[in-house]
């Protein structure tokens, strides 16, 4: 039976075929300690199922959704403090979202790795310039290409990357 393969009569409340069992295993993307997790039925185990396949030997195994893309610290029309970003990340860890690339915020979103109930973090690098409609009023903005090359080289110097945000974000609508 291939990965994608169904087994008859297995089938989620949505009436979707379910593949039949599988095995998967890799690292644990926070620990990096092997893990090994089957899946029968549309549930996962950490325990052997029989007859299922193995179909990832090596990756990152990670407890939850990954969010690959968001400014955890950057609202429309607000100038973010640390507790309104505390709040925004655990809707996200609440959501399932349970780690986080975040790729640029002006505000530094570190003392969030501290939180027991919030995601972990991957961060990307620090916004240097962003869009007026999204925070108004955030000292450091950049208004021209020739500050933003600046600060861009600041940040390489220290050893980091910069982000820029860009229009859209509405935490309204849950992303």
């Amino acid at each position: 039976m291939s990965a994608g393969s169904s087994v008859p009569g297995q089938a989620d409340a949505g009436g979707r075929a379910l593949p039949g069992p599988l095995h998967i295993a890799g690292s644990d993307a926070l620990s990096g300690e092997p893990v090994s997790l089957w899946t029968n039925q549309g549930r996962i185990s950490r325990g052997p199922v029989p007859g299922a396949q193995t179909v990832c030997t090596d990756g990152w195994i990670v407890p939850g959704l990954v969010d690959a893309h968001n400014h955890v610290g950057i609202a429309p029309g607000l100038g973010v403090t640390i507790e309104q970003a505390r709040e925004f990340a655990r809707a996200d860890a609440k959501a399932g979202a349970l780690l986080i690339r975040e790729v640029g915020s002006p505000l530094d979103t570190h003392p969030l790795d501290s939180d027991a109930h919030g995601p972990k973090f991957i961060r990307s690098g620090r916004a240097h310039r962003a869009h007026q409609t999204l925070s108004p009023g955030i000292r450091g903005r950049a208004r021209e290409p020739r500050r933003s090359a600046r600060r861009g080289a600041q940040a390489g110097a220290r050893g980091g990357r910069l982000g820029e945000a860009g229009r859209g974000l509405d935490r309204s609508c849950g992303r």
